[in-house]
């Protein structure tokens, strides 16, 4: 896991993570400029690090797209890696930016009201794009829908769901009198 991402866990400080600001008997400077073991670099990386594991453990749920704030959650909770660690969004954020130099698919989108992380290594086109800030809208989009509303070709409005169903990043319920493509994301929150 960590040779994926391109981090020494030996170089990550030992024990319970904390964030910096909770690191006992330790000044700001020292945090900041690294010299002490628990820098604030230290508890980024090792952020990044189970973000890494919670995003590839759930990629088969969600195709590689997950909410920040669902991210947060499973860190905090520990969800299969290791204890829970007090973590914000905004600290979910920075640690998927220290992962940028490593050139390892990891990226934050805004898709609609949400940020979304995305930990495969494919870009989305605008058209996506727009496909699945409306499905974080309306919970599903149908062909038909995409032809009305955003005034598509038929053909257009199916390879781009097509596409989209191929990398897993939204999935299809054939039930209806047409098909509706629902993203993983809502199906649980809606579930839940």
């Amino acid at each position: 896991m960590c040779n994926a991402v391109g981090v020494d866990p030996l170089v990550i400080s030992g024990g319970s993570m904390k964030k910096p600001a909770e690191q006992d008997g330790k000044s700001w400077s020292q945090m900041l400029s690294g010299t002490s073991s628990g820098s604030v670099n230290d508890f980024y990386y090792e952020l990044a690090v189970r973000v890494v594991e919670v995003c590839r453990a759930t990629r088969a749920e969600n195709g590689g797209m997950m909410a920040v704030t669902e991210i947060a959650q499973r860190v905090q909770k520990g969800r299969g890696i290791g204890g829970g660690m007090e973590v914000s969004e905004d600290d979910v954020l920075r640690a998927v930016k220290s992962l940028e130099p490593l050139a390892s698919g990891f990226k934050v989108l805004r898709l609609g009201s949400k940020q979304m992380v995305r930990s495969v290594p494919t870009e989305l086109n605008t058209d996506q794009a727009i496909v699945l800030e409306a499905v974080q809208v309306l919970g599903y989009v149908t062909v038909s829908m995409l032809q009305i509303n955003l005034k598509w070709g038929r053909a257009r409005a199916v390879a781009v769901v097509d596409d989209l169903v191929a990398g897993s990043l939204v999935w299809v319920d054939t039930q209806g009198e047409e098909a509706e493509f629902w993203t993983p994301t809502f199906i649980r929150e809606f579930a839940g």
